[in-house]
């Protein structure tokens, strides 16, 4: 997978990659632990030894009486519900792996560690790369592999967006577009707080003296406007999770909004406004640098004015794509498949 992973959220502190990669090594493991004294029953660690709850066991093949399996697990207690049994060894070649109920970062640390695939969360799956091939593993759907086949039927439902009519989006509201390409140029891409200062004020004169009370103007105020499409109940949304509010917008929104991105002088206060919308959905540091981009900006805009026509699903099986944003995945059975 070279470096996709390098980045990731995964902690190599915590266990070393790959210790255990086989049925035979996952044996000699279980075989070279002593068991935890004082235990009514058989606790092995497989890690730090005072982390019981990570354990390796030895259970016997459902499928053949007289042959063993091996499990890298997660024990919580006899009547907890997130047991798990992370990684399974079969002796005939097969490993399965399972994220149980919640596919969480240590998860994904786990099947790393404990498997002969590289493993991490990403868009809120964890994801599993075998064979240079991406594999989203979701709760209480285990996935089977020998060497670098799958013996699931995997399919991912993801969202495309269709770049002909974005592009369409992007040619009305063109001028304002390449003005923001200039500055970013000009400023490195940081917005000035001197540039905020002043779109500020132009937002405040503007709704005091054309609001919504004004009704021979052709808008709404413009503060109104943009948070029509930033519900104030969801300030940490992302521009994934922004989209899916748009459907609740008319057209008339979505022509409002491009009406005023065509005025000119309207171009510093709504900079300023998605700039300041932009800032209550992150934890920005104190520097400049640290700051909302008039990339940022461009971005933000562009979903605002994204309609739904402007989104596909598709469904494809797992590939060389690096881990995206997905809608939905599905095992697909054979029973499944003929209805």
């Amino acid at each position: 997978m070279g470096n996709v992973f390098q980045s990731s959220n995964c902690t190599q502190g915590t266990y070393h990659r790959h210790t255990i990669c086989s049925y035979e090594q996952a044996k000699n493991r279980w075989e070279s632990v002593k068991p935890i004294r004082g235990r009514v029953e058989d606790v092995r660690p497989v890690g730090n030894r005072r982390a019981t709850e990570y354990r390796i066991v030895r259970e016997t093949d459902p499928d053949f009486e007289e042959v063993d399996v091996f499990k890298i697990i997660y024990y919580g207690g006899s009547s907890s519900s997130y047991n798990t049994d992370y990684v399974t060894y079969y002796h005939d070649g097969r490993v399965t792996l399972d994220v149980g109920d919640y596919p969480s970062v240590t998860t994904s640390e786990v099947i790393d560690a404990f498997s002969p695939y590289t493993c991490a969360k990403r868009n809120g799956h964890v994801w599993v790369e075998v064979g240079g091939k991406y594999y989203p593993l979701i709760p209480n759907a285990p996935l089977t592999f020998i060497g670098n086949e799958c013996l699931n039927n995997v399919e991912i439902v993801q969202e495309v967006v269709d770049r002909k009519k974005t592009n369409s989006i992007r040619e009305q509201i063109k001028p304002f577009l390449d003005k923001l390409r200039i500055i970013d140029k000009v400023s490195n891409g940081y917005i000035s707080p001197k540039f905020i200062e002043k779109g500020n004020a132009i937002v405040e004169d503007y709704d005091k003296n054309y609001g919504e009370g004004h009704w021979h103007q052709s808008s709404y105020s413009l503060t109104k406007t943009i948070n029509r499409f930033f519900p104030s109940t969801h300030p940490n949304w992302s521009y994934q999770e922004l989209k899916k509010h748009i459907p609740d917008h008319p057209v008339y929104e979505f022509d409002r909004l491009k009406k005023m991105c065509c005025d000119e002088s309207l171009f510093t206060p709504i900079v300023t406004l998605i700039y300041n919308k932009v800032m209550t959905k992150k934890d920005y540091g104190y520097h400049l640098s640290d700051k909302p981009t008039f990339k940022e900006v461009d971005e933000t805009l562009i979903a605002m004015l994204m309609d739904r026509s402007c989104y596909t699903v598709k469904i494809h099986k797992p590939s060389e794509k690096v881990m995206t944003k997905v809608l939905d995945v599905r095992l697909k059975t054979e029973e499944s498949e003929d209805v």
